[in-house]
């Protein structure tokens, strides 16, 4: 992380965010990782695998995973504005597209939809149980996950407020650049 030249803080983020898939990684039918082309240069392309780089399309930048698992596929977006977890069903539409095209973009994954999740205080806890709402369950043997106490959850419900503004607001981004961007191609 730190090739990256992140403040502590946002290097922080970004472990947790890896520590947090890694209790789920026996679970990975397939992966795919986006990166930003900072990213990319700073690690220097030791990377093997299916590594993509990410289209620039204005929006933070950021590292995103998508997971394949199974009946569901989990895009996350390891930082930046929204820095969010998205569900969509796997069917053949959404995987020709997280899965098969080259070209993907923060912009172009958010305008595809899907249910979303945030990062925000305590976001472990509460991502876990989303996503084991919907079938997604962590490695065996993983440690459950601490209960808050009432005082956290109410600072997780104030910074949710500002979380659900702000991803509105990158959403409605997104889909100006989609209209724009379908608009030249046709």
């Amino acid at each position: 992380m730190n090739k990256l030249d992140l403040q502590d803080f946002k290097s922080n983020r970004l472990c947790r965010r890896r520590d947090f898939w890694a209790d789920y990684s026996n679970r990975f039918e397939r992966l795919r990782i986006l990166l930003p082309k900072t990213s990319q240069i700073a690690i220097g392309y030791q990377i093997q695998g299916d590594v993509d780089l990410l289209e620039d399309d204005g929006s933070d930048p950021t590292e995103v995973c998508i997971f394949d698992f199974g009946e569901w596929f989990v895009v996350e977006f390891f930082r930046g504005r929204g820095s969010e977890t998205r569900l969509f069903p796997k069917n053949s539409r959404n995987e020709q597209i997280l899965f098969g095209e080259s070209i993907l973009s923060v912009k172009r994954i958010r305008c595809l939809g899907g249910n979303k999740h945030d990062h925000k205080f305590l976001w472990q806890i509460f991502s876990r149980i989303w996503l084991a709402n919907n079938g997604i369950l962590p490695n065996p043997n993983t440690q459950p996950s601490r209960n808050p106490t009432a005082d956290q959850l109410q600072q997780r419900e104030n910074r949710l407020e500002r979380w659900k503004r702000e991803i509105e607001r990158l959403e409605r981004e997104a889909k100006v650049y989609c209209n724009k961007i379908c608009f030249l191609i046709d």
